[in-house]
């Protein structure tokens, strides 16, 4: 098979593991494609397996931090390691 395998991990600015983060991965490629949803472990980390090649838009969400997005390509049998460090949300008054 041509797939490749996607692993995240995720931590705070202090460098410590963020579990229950959510990891949504949508396939650029494909419009009317579902995103795919993930949710971190407990040490933070979190795998989408079985990619098909293409770009994709990752959002990484957690209550109390800031939203990251980023553009990935996943390549023919190439897996990917992407690390986000979440910086804390400003508080509203």
């Amino acid at each position: 098979m041509n797939t490749s395998a996607l692993y995240c991990s995720v931590t705070d600015t202090l460098g410590e593991p963020l579990p229950g983060v959510t990891l949504m991965l949508q396939n650029k490629s494909k419009s009317d494609s579902m995103p795919i949803t993930h949710v971190t472990n407990a040490k933070g980390k979190s795998t989408f397996a079985d990619l098909m090649p293409s770009e994709y838009e990752i959002t990484v969400s957690m209550v109390g931090f800031q939203t990251i997005k980023r553009i990935l390509t996943i390549s023919v049998n190439r897996d990917l390691y992407e690390s986000f460090v979440m910086q804390t949300a400003p508080v509203r008054e």
